[in-house]
């Protein structure tokens, strides 16, 4: 029982046990359950309120999907824009990278400008104190007067100008001469054909045949040999001759040998007178034979004598009266020939004469005229001290020196402006160093005459002798009226000559010397140079050897024209005279066989012709040497310019020159011709 007791008890103990338990469970239970209740509460509370917010963020969550989708549609529209403005963007980029390019650019101009700027102010610095010395000296100068020039007021033109009119002047001169000596010679030939064909002639005009119609055949002759050499004169004219003188006239201009030209109208003319000169030449070869009947012309032509020998006369050898026969039946032959053998002499003593007269005149200017060695201009305006820096050096130098004013002196003759140096100094110490002499006598000119010396190119192409009056002008262009005190002999250059007092009596001031004429005296002129153009205010020196130089190199050209003279003249000779005496030589070929039958050797034979030759080519020479020297005259007149006076003399040396080279043509020549004498034959005769 007290098992069951204790087993019950147990149980009850048990049971109390888990009821406390349950209990206490059920406690804790109660107690969360009231603070689950309470925690329900407040979910349910937080519920309502999460309700309340889920509500209100469901209304926003709508309105955030709308605001959403409206924000997606203007995010595709701005995407769309985005790419627009990518595009723009890469635009913009490489147009920034070009900008910064540009930039670059920019900044280097503006360096560059910079740069320039301060070069330009330097330059506006400098120019704006030029302009105030400018002004100053404008001010010092007063009234002035302006003088308006054509392109005649520049020198340099009027030396090409002149150089143009010159070769104009040679080329006229020389073709009348050409053209005298062609006329003579188309003549001749067409005369001698005729001549030969006389028979034939006399046939033609049997057989029925006009005038006009034989006249023709001879003119085809002319005219078509005058086209033939007109055609290679042309060329040669201007393939050749043009080129070889522009070529040497060019190294004296800064545009060099210009360029080739081709005057059609002027070339037409000369063949149009080509061929009238032709023509009229055969018709007067032709008229003679056109008159005659055939019955005269088919007979056999002998000479008569006109004259019967006097009784007591001594009697000519026959080789004279041969000659003389040959020569007066035959004068047109003999006269041609004599022409020719004139003009061929002509040419070459007009080439010699030319050449030595200028070559004579640049030496009679630098050794009777300007006799110092050195010319040496300076500024006095420049240095206070240049004048004596200059007088010591020269005089330790050991140079014998004078000093003088020079400058470039406008003139005035009958409303027209003209040029010169002027030298004004003390004439006697002037007269040491550049002489005045007189172009008539040689005689030195005085020193106490009142007036302005011209030199004589000048005065005679403007007119002016002594007493005449010439007007000077000043810087402004003021004119002031000087008397002419003379004219001095003067080749080569341009210059006049004032006494210092008369500088001062007609320019109202005292000359201002600038300038030293010295000689050397043995002084090294290099070392002069140098140690002179250390000086300051020294502006040119002149070295009047090099200026000789230059004159000489400029009358090279004449060398080159007279060796065209020569080997023109050479041609003539070659073309002429060997068609002369060959047709000369054929024409006596019976005769001349028949001599040969008779018994005369070739010697003799040869000495038959070559007296008729001689004679006839000596009477040549002397005509030549006269027509010569008054076409040599003619030329250096026409080459003459106020800067320029030659001299006119006869020169001997060219006669004896051109005399030995025509001699030397006419034999060969000659002798060529003659080589055929030798092989006439008796069957030649028939």
């Amino acid at each position: 029982m007290d098992e069951v007791r204790k087993a019950l008890a147990a149980r009850v103990v048990s049971a109390l046990g888990e009821y406390a338990d349950k209990y206490d469970a059920f406690h804790d239970g109660a107690v969360t359950w009231d603070s689950g209740r309470g925690q329900y509460q407040s979910g349910l509370s937080s519920y309502y309120a999460g309700l309340g917010q889920y509500n209100a963020g469901r209304a926003e969550y709508d309105d955030g999907v709308r605001q959403y989708e409206s924000g997606l549609a203007e995010y595709q529209d701005g995407l769309a824009k985005f790419d627009e403005k990518s595009a723009e963007y890469d635009a913009a980029l490489a147009e920034l990278e070009e900008g910064r390019a540009s930039l670059e650019e920019a900044r280097a101009e503006l360096e560059d400008g910079e740069a320039q700027y301060a070069d330009g102010l330097a330059a506006y610095e400098d120019g704006e104190q030029a302009l105030s010395d400018a002004q100053e000296q404008l001010d010092a100068v007063g009234d002035c007067r302006w003088v308006v020039l054509s392109v005649e007021g520049n020198p340099g033109y009027l030396s090409a100008d002149n150089t143009v009119d010159n070769v104009t002047d040679l080329g006229m001169t020389f073709a009348l001469m050409f053209v005298l000596v062609g006329a003579l010679v188309i003549y001749a030939t067409a005369g001698r054909i005729i001549e030969e064909q006389r028979r034939l002639v006399g046939a033609t005009k049997a057989l029925g045949f006009f005038n006009r119609e034989i006249f023709g055949k001879y003119l085809s002759f002319g005219v078509s040999g005058t086209v033939l050499g007109m055609l290679l004169g042309v060329a040669v004219g201007y393939f050749a001759i043009q080129r070889i003188l522009l070529v040497q006239y060019g190294q004296f201009y800064v545009f060099g040998a210009g360029k080739s030209a081709f005057a059609a109208g002027m070339t037409a003319a000369v063949f149009a007178a080509g061929l009238g000169l032709s023509a009229v030449s055969v018709w007067i070869a032709c008229s003679s034979l056109m008159r005659a009947t055939a019955t005269h012309l088919m007979q056999e032509k002998t000479p008569e004598l006109k004259h019967k020998e006097r009784s007591g006369r001594r009697t000519r050898s026959l080789y004279a009266k041969l000659i003389i026969l040959n020569m007066r039946t035959d004068k047109r032959r003999v006269a041609v020939t004599i022409v020719s053998v004139a003009g061929c002499c002509a040419l070459l003593v007009a080439g010699f004469t030319m050449r030595q007269g200028i070559v004579k005149s640049l030496d009679a200017q630098f050794e009777e005229i300007s006799r110092y060695d050195m010319q040496i201009d300076f500024d006095p305006d420049a240095s206070d001290t240049v004048q004596a820096e200059l007088e010591t050096l020269l005089t330790d130098a050991g140079t014998d020196w004078t000093l003088l004013y020079t400058s470039t002196q406008a003139l005035g003759v009958d409303g027209k402006l003209n040029s010169a140096t002027l030298f004004s100094g003390d004439l006697h110490e002037l007269d040491r160093f550049y002489s005045r002499l007189d172009p008539k006598t040689g005689n030195a000119l005085p020193t106490d005459t009142d007036g302005i010396w011209l030199h004589q190119s000048f005065a005679e192409k403007v007119g002016l002798s002594a007493g005449d009056t010439i007007t000077a002008y000043d810087s402004s262009m003021n004119p002031y009226p000087i008397p002419v005190a003379g004219v001095f002999r003067m080749y080569i250059a341009h210059e006049m000559i004032l006494s210092e007092d008369g500088y001062e009596k007609y320019f109202g001031e005292p000359p201002v010397k600038n300038t030293f004429l010295l000689r050397l005296n043995g002084a090294d002129a290099q070392r002069l140079t140098e140690t002179v153009r250390a000086l300051d205010g020294v502006e040119t020196i002149t070295d009047i050897a090099e200026t000789r130089q230059t004159y000489q190199a400029i009358a090279s050209v004449l060398d080159l024209i007279a060796l065209m003279l020569v080997f023109i003249a050479g041609l003539m000779a070659y073309f002429i005279l060997l068609n002369l005496v060959s047709m000369y030589i054929s024409q006596k070929k019976r005769e001349l066989t028949i001599m040969r039958v008779n018994g005369f050797t070739i010697r003799e034979v040869d000495r038959y012709v070559l007296l008729d030759l001689i004679f006839t080519t000596v009477l040549g020479i002397v005509l030549g040497l006269g027509a010569g020297s008054l076409l040599g005259y003619r030329v250096l007149r026409l080459m003459e310019n106020p800067t320029n006076f030659y001299i006119h003399s006869v020169q001997w040396s060219a006669w004896i020159l051109a005399s030995v080279i025509t001699f030397i043509y006419a034999v060969v020549i000659v002798m060529t011709a003659l080589r055929k004498v030798k092989h006439f034959k008796l069957t030649d005769v028939a």
